[in-house]
């Protein structure tokens, strides 16, 4: 991968981070968390495409996508997806 390519997809994810940031102040609270996932999901696509991403990272992207959407439904079950991409963390944090 070129440096550039990759300065690049880093400094889109840091302008999305920046407007979510910003939308955060207006939009429903329940916005927040859904960005900060999004934003995980993003990243991790971001290490894929650099060449970064280690051995579960591409199935817990996969499972974000999946579920991140769920906002827009019960409460409850965003909260148990956030808890599971949580655990699936530390599982990949474990075998760092």
């Amino acid at each position: 991968m070129k440096t550039d390519s990759l300065r690049f997809e880093l400094l889109a994810f840091l302008s999305y981070l920046a407007v979510s940031a910003r939308g955060c102040l207006n939009e429903p609270k329940e916005y927040g968390p859904f960005r900060l996932v999004d934003g995980m999901s993003r990243l991790l696509e971001i290490c894929e495409f650099a060449g970064l991403s280690g051995e579960g990272w591409a199935e817990l992207r996969d499972y974000i996508d999946a579920h991140k959407l769920d906002v827009m439904d019960e409460a409850a079950d965003f909260a148990a997806f956030l808890d599971q991409v949580v655990a699936r963390t530390v599982v990949l944090l474990d075998r760092a």
